[in-house]
């Protein structure tokens, strides 16, 4: 599809999905050729589980997402210019078709708690020879939520299309970056809730966690939340719980309010939340 509208996203957006863009249908295309010709242009941006299709974005080859903006996502939304729905399939077929020489390339998780200097770490491993960085592809954030329920068979097939998904991501940073040797890249915090699946299906990655002192962390995160005119006018007139209220409105954490806390996965402590 063509991009016609890019929708603005704000705090309450959540994580990257189809509904970012309003698109004009372009007909059905053989996308293995497309990524042929064109896999420079072309990255991974989300995954459509109801359908098993995953969203690729197509930008033009004079920006540099990696560059562009400090979370890689926003940079895709910005800078498409098509949209292309590919079944999980076709996706497999194409990441089992990457040169050993790319798939073999060393590829090195970033986990943090957020609100922890993750970003400028990111940007300066980016900056070492031969190493190229990735800051937050957000169909990795998906995971946690989609993960949520799902049986056995359902999370092996979602950590199969992730790893295929990070192969072409991957092979696309090769195509774009051709000095890199090595793929950092840095996940939003949430991820750390699903990193035994990235491990599953991409048992050569590496994984690394960066962390904070906690209450540095939450007071981060709530100067963070404060940066929105509508919190500020809230915390001015005492009106605190309105925060919470709002940050429940989060499309995230509609479905299940708890399902990004920390801990909140771990069955021990689960139990002890009332309902």
């Amino acid at each position: 599809d063509h991009v016609v509208r890019v929708k603005r996203r704000t705090l309450l957006d959540g994580f990257a999905d189809p509904g970012d863009f309003r698109t004009r249908s372009a007909g059905e295309v053989d996308f293995r050729q497309v990524w042929s010709s064109a896999k420079h242009r072309l990255t991974p941006y989300c995954l459509d589980a109801e359908r098993e299709r995953v969203i690729f974005v197509e930008a033009p080859d004079t920006v540099d997402l990696t560059e562009d903006h400090p979370f890689f996502y926003e940079a895709q939304r910005r800078h498409a210019t098509t949209l292309y729905a590919v079944p999980y399939a076709t996706v497999q077929q194409l990441a089992a078709e990457v040169p050993a020489e790319i798939a073999s390339r060393p590829v090195i998780f970033l986990h943090s708690t957020g609100r922890c200097g993750s970003t400028l770490l990111c940007r300066l491993l980016g900056d070492a020879a031969e190493t190229v960085s990735v800051s937050e592809p957000d169909f990795y954030s998906q995971l946690v939520l989609l993960r949520d329920g799902a049986s056995a068979g359902q999370q092996a097939q979602l950590a199969a299309i992730t790893a295929a998904c990070t192969r072409l991501l991957v092979a696309n940073m090769c195509a774009t970056h051709p000095a890199a040797q090595s793929v950092v890249i840095k996940l939003r915090g949430v991820a750390v809730f699903a990193a035994d699946l990235l491990a599953s299906d991409l048992p050569d990655s590496r994984h690394l966690f960066l962390y904070r002192d906690a209450i540095d962390t939450v007071d981060s995160f709530f100067a963070m939340v404060m940066r929105v005119p509508l919190m500020r006018v809230a915390r001015k007139v005492r009106l605190e719980t309105v925060v919470l209220r709002l940050l429940a409105l989060i499309n995230p954490m509609k479905r299940n309010p708890g399902a990004l806390a920390p801990l909140y996965n771990q069955a021990h402590y689960r139990d002890r939340i009332p309902e």
